[in-house]
Order: C-alpha cells, then sequence, then structure tokens
C-alpha cells in the first residue's frame, strides 16, 4: 500500500492575526492534491522581518535564528512524517498529516469546534491567504509582478469597500449577501473617492469573486451569492453594446 500523492509545504505570515506590536503568527500551509490545512508554528515575526520569497525571517540577532531553524526543522519533520504516511496509506489528507506531526492519531476525528472556526474566515483573511501564495509563484517566476500589484491594489479596494458600505474592518463569508457585488461596483465606479473606469471595476469583481469561489470550495456558501456578479457583466456589456449602437447610429445621420 502505497501513495503517489505530492506534498507542498508553505510557510506564511498571517497578517490577518497581526498583535499590537504589529507581529503576525507564522503558519505551516500543508497542501496535497489540491486539499489543504494549516499548522501554528508557535511563532511570530514582524512583516518588515519576513521575506515572502525565501519564506525565512531576515532579522539579525538569535530570535530570527532561533525561528529560521524551527522553519527547517518542521519542514524536515512534516517531509519525513509524510513519507511513512505515503508507506502505509493509499490516500492521505493534510489533517492526517497534521495528526500525526502534532502526535495525535493519524484517524483523528475533526474538532466540531475548529471546524466552525474555519468557516468565519473573513473575506480579507482570504485575500492574505491568496497574496502569499502569490508571492511564492512570482518567486519562482510562475507570475508576473505586476499581477501580484493588482490584487495587493484589489485588498485596499474592498478594504475601503467594506469600511464605507458595513461601517467595519471586515467581514465573515456567512455575512456576504447576494448584494455584495453589486455594492462593490457601485461603489467601484460611483462612490469611491478616485471612481475607477467600468472595464477596471468589472475586472475587480471578478477577482473578487475568484477568492470567493476559492472558499466555497472548502466552506458551504450559498450558490446564489455571486449570481448578482454574472449579471453585472451581462448588464455592462449590454451597455456598452447600446452605447457603440447610438455612437453607430449619430455617426450615420451626421454622414
Amino acid at each position: 500500500m502505497k501513495s503517489n500523492q505530492k506534498l507542498s509545504i508553505l510557510f506564511c505570515l498571517f497578517k490577518a492575526k497581526a498583535t499590537k506590536d504589529g507581529k503576525a503568527p507564522i503558519y505551516v500551509r500543508v497542501t496535497i492534491e489540491g486539499l489543504e490545512d494549516e499548522i501554528s508554528l508557535g511563532k511570530k515575526m514582524h512583516p518588515d522581518d519576513w521575506c515572502s520569497k525565501t519564506k525565512k525571517v531576515t532579522a539579525p540577532g538569535m530570535e530570527g535564528k532561533l525561528i529560521n531553524i524551527a522553519i527547517d526543522q518542521t519542514r524536515t519533520a512534516l517531509t519525513s512524517q509524510f513519507m511513512v504516511l505515503q508507506s502505509q496509506f493509499e490516500s492521505i489528507t493534510p489533517t492526517m498529516l497534521k495528526n500525526v506531526f502534532k502526535g495525535k492519531p493519524v484517524e483523528d476525528k475533526p474538532d466540531a469546534c475548529k471546524q466552525a472556526l474555519k468557516k468565519e474566515q473573513t473575506l480579507l483573511e482570504a485575500f492574505d491567504e491568496h497574496i502569499e501564495k502569490f508571492e511564492l509563484m512570482v518567486g519562482r517566476g510562475m507570475r508576473s509582478d505586476n499581477t501580484l500589484r493588482h490584487w495587493r491594489k484589489l485588498k485596499r479596494h474592498v478594504t475601503a469597500f467594506i469600511k464605507y458600505q458595513y461601517k467595519c474592518s471586515d467581514l465573515k463569508f456567512p455575512q456576504l449577501s447576494g448584494l455584495f457585488a453589486e455594492e462593490l461596483y457601485d461603489y467601484l465606479t460611483l462612490h469611491k473617492p478616485k471612481p475607477l473606469a467600468e472595464v477596471s471595476a468589472r475586472k475587480d469583481v471578478k477577482s473578487t469573486r475568484q477568492i470567493v469561489r476559492s472558499v466555497s470550495k472548502r466552506i458551504s456558501l450559498p450558490e446564489t451569492l455571486w449570481k448578482v456578479s454574472s449579471a453585472l457583466v451581462g448588464k455592462w456589456r449590454l451597455s456598452r453594446w447600446n452605447s457603440s449602437r447610438s455612437s453607430a447610429s449619430t455617426e450615420r445621420r451626421c454622414t
């Protein structure tokens, strides 16, 4: 009995959980065949002292050295334990590897409280996760810096929108309604201090929908949540077509 699955180990700062001193906890994201789980390293570091490309601490001193040693040891331990599980099981999940790493039974039943917390993930936390992954792909030459800048800029737009529309700093996914996409589109084109062109706003809505859909694969979200964004796209296209048609008609009358 041997598994041929592939393991991916990614260390990242969970900036959304930064404390008052600015330090963010370091997490290990374990991915196996598209499924993922997270393990806290039990360490914190300021984003200014963290290299997003190497996923290591850059700050001088003993604290930084000890954290980097812990990162290397954790990577080695997870890789070794994954190889052992490969020899014992045909199919391995990130949770199984996490359980073994923490000294729990391999088939430990999921903690209901932890599952509930996972469902309470916020929209901006999902943006942070996506950007962290994208930073790694940029470091490996798989994506461009320009696209990374787009995602960071989009997060700022969404953050400003949430503060404007909902008068809060973030939204949990169960709080998202079917009107969210339409409200976001209206904010970007009408209420933003420097409104975006329709084509740019449409692109931002589409990209935000991509974030929501990636999370919906892990938690249960209403299917109707982002149908309105498709309607917006159709509405935008119809408006553009009517505008072009009107311009063409005017030109014919002038000639």
